[in-house]
């Protein structure tokens, strides 16, 4: 079981990381504080892929758990960290 957690959480983070990677901002405005935050989670959701897959170390369900919420907030905002992120 705890395999199968561990390719869902790398999965997860591949693909965040990857949709974070092929954004194309368009028309829309250039927000710098944005693109720091975009930054971030593309270091970190990759370094967390990374280092699942060469420590020997399982994965949490609840790690899982949070990185397919993520994946799923990065891949319904198409890339776009602002919209994630937005207050309405």
């Amino acid at each position: 079981m705890d395999n199968i957690i561990d390719l869902v959480f790398i999965a997860a983070n591949i693909v965040s990381c990857a949709r974070l990677l092929t954004y194309e901002r368009g028309d829309s405005n250039f927000k710098p504080h944005m693109s720091w935050i975009a930054y971030i989670l593309v270091v970190c959701s990759g370094g967390q892929a990374i280092d699942a897959a060469l420590e020997p170390v399982p994965v949490t369900i609840w790690a899982s758990i949070i990185s397919i919420v993520l994946c799923v907030l990065i891949l319904r905002a198409k890339g776009n960290v602002a919209a994630i992120v937005r207050i309405t």
